[in-house]
């Protein structure tokens, strides 16, 4: 920009010299272009700083979630290092597992290691990251006692849960099936009672494998043999598992087929009834990248109202250079105002029961936490919380009329707090849309919620001054005068109907009298030269003159032009006909 400069005011000294430039320009101002371009710059500088989105402040809410309790119980004996799933049984279990993990929202965890016995190695939580850690580190050198004893599995998990409660409760059992323990079906009985579902997944194949021996630098040195040397296979037994889940209200899936069994396990656990779960918190940052955009805008503001000329004289008007910049402001302000604008704060996350779609809303997929926000508006149609996090995620997605709608249901809920957040966020869709006289009403209504909402006052002073900047043939043109013009061209129309319609039956009429009086005339002629046979009485002269024959005739067609003028004044009345346009 100053390189630019600089070659304008040289391009002007080759024109010619300084002492002529000031007396045919006098009214240039030589200071003007330099500080136009110093807003310029000021004024990018601050675009750049609120593209970076600084956050100032933060609050720690307390986060409330609805799920159920769950745990885990992952079997840890050595048939689950055989090797007939890549890398081994235990691995894909665990990567399993953690990716069940990864789609829970808003249930406890818990954890159960278990062999020949069984130990709870994670407590039921909330805190999904501890529970991974736990996870990583169960092998199957933490229970001592080998075999695999599924009743000590689920005897273990049941006393985990909360024995006052009989729902909400839910156990992944993951293992081979292969079971050397007693008392399996006892321990079934006490989950039933105690309202425990059983989900198993089951791992392995039941054609078999050998279980491998290794060495300290993890060779296969040998198989697992039994007493007489044959080698120990171990095989998958779906039909245990299947029985327990049945006694259980459970179901069974084969972790052979990976994301899809997990995908399954998932929409079970999700679909069971739900409770309150307390506990958790989240930081919520205040954004601040609204007052550096707002600085830029007033900078560009001054810049397009600037002049290169000084005025001369009180009547003499800005040039034209200046009328052009502050239409291009206008249009400037139409296209990208809204951007210009404080954004309200996210969504809490985990604000709504399971914490739909608040991990990807953190993540910046607003696809993703759209449909899982359109999916909880659509279970608890009575919460206006799912369509206020609806509408703000379809906001963010770009999705302007479904984000109004969204938001106009939240506006229905009881709480005061949330319509006017859902108030505010109607008039950032509403900018984004072009609608500024509707976001301007959505800023008020916001504030006669909240008077001391400071970021829904400048947005409305904001509007409001976009409103004043947009050029006359605008977009934003007021939507009762376009009403208007409609009506006037419909009537207009109308009115040229009836026009057309009223000289066509003139000509009509016109038509008509001349075949009528060429009818009379054919009429007379054939009475004198009938072809009929009439008898000798009948044939007897008329005697009438012919001056009576023209008066008969004249009183004829006075007749006839009075009904012709009736039936056009009946077809000139206005009639309302119902149109389908």
């Amino acid at each position: 920009m100053i390189l630019a400069l600089r070659r304008r005011e040289r391009a002007l000294r080759a024109w010619c010299d300084e002492g002529l430039l000031v007396r045919m320009v006098p009214d240039r101002s030589s200071q003007a272009p330099w500080l136009r371009g110093g807003l310029v710059v000021l004024a990018t500088a601050f675009l750049v700083l609120a593209a970076a989105r600084p956050q100032v402040g933060s609050r720690v809410l307390a986060v409330e979630r609805k799920g159920i309790d769950l745990m885990v119980a992952l079997d840890l004996s050595e048939s689950m290092r055989a090797e007939d799933l890549r890398p081994d049984r235990l691995t894909r279990a665990k990567q399993g597992v953690e990716s069940l993990f990864d789609r829970l929202r808003g249930d406890r965890v818990g954890l159960v290691g278990f062999a020949g016995d069984a130990f709870v190695q994670c407590p039921l939580t909330l805190d999904y990251a501890a529970a991974r850690m736990f996870l990583r580190l169960m092998t199957p050198e933490m229970i001592p006692v080998p075999g695999t004893d599924l009743g000590a599995a689920i005897r273990s998990a049941v006393k985990a849960f909360d024995p006052k409660e009989r729902k909400y409760k839910a156990m992944v059992l993951v293992t081979d099936g292969e079971d050397h323990g007693r008392g399996l079906e006892a321990a079934v009985r006490e989950a039933k009672e105690q309202g425990v579902r059983v989900f198993a997944v089951g791992i392995g194949s039941e054609k078999g494998e050998p279980i491998p021996q290794r060495g300290v630098a993890g060779e296969v040195r040998d198989y697992k043999r039994a007493g007489d040397g044959e080698v120990v296979m171990t095989r998958l037994d779906p039909a245990t598992l299947r029985k327990i889940c049945d006694d259980t209200g459970g179901r069974y899936f084969d972790g052979n087929a990976g994301g899809l069994a997990l995908d399954r396990l998932y929409g079970e656990i999700s679909g069971m009834e739900q409770k309150e779960q307390k506990g958790g918190i989240a930081v919520q940052y205040e954004d601040r990248y609204g007052y550096f955009a707002a600085a830029a805008f007033l900078l560009l503001a001054a810049e397009s109202m600037m002049a290169e000329r000084r005025r001369t004289g009180s009547g003499r008007r800005r040039s034209r250079t200046a009328r052009r910049n502050r239409i291009g402001l206008g249009l400037l302000v139409t296209v990208f105002g809204s951007s210009l604008l404080l954004s309200h704060p996210t969504p809490a996350v985990g604000a709504l029961g399971g914490d739909p779609g608040g991990r990807a809303y953190g993540k910046g997929d607003y696809a993703a936490a759209r449909d899982a926000y359109a999916a909880y508006a659509r279970e608890h149609p009575d919460d206006p919380r799912g369509e206020y996090n609806l509408g703000t995620a379809l906001n963010r997605a770009g999705e302007m009329p479904p984000a109004q709608e969204s938001f106009l249901r939240a506006v229905r809920g009881p709480d005061p707090k949330l319509r006017a957040a859902a108030l505010y966020n109607l008039g950032n869709t509403r900018v984004k849309a072009g609608d500024l006289p509707g976001a301007a009403e959505a800023y008020e209504m916001a504030l006669r919620q909240r008077p001391g909402d400071s970021d829904a006052k400048f947005n409305l002073e904001l509007v409001r001054a976009l409103m004043q900047q947009q050029p006359p043939d605008s977009s934003g043109k007021n939507q009762q005068q376009k009403k208007d013009g409609k009506q006037d061209q419909k009537n207009k129309d109308q009115k040229d109907q009836q026009d057309q319609k009223s000289q066509e039956d003139k000509k009509d009429q016109q038509s008509r009298q001349q075949d009528q009086q060429q009818q009379q005339a054919q009429d007379g002629q054939q009475g004198a030269d009938s072809t009929d046979a009439p008898s000798q009485a009948d044939m007897q002269p008329l005697k009438i003159t012919p001056e009576q024959a023209r008066q008969i005739l004249n009183g004829l067609a006075q007749q006839e032009m009075t009904l012709q003028q009736e039936r056009l004044r009946a077809r000139s009345r206005p009639l309302k006909v119902e149109k389908d346009w």
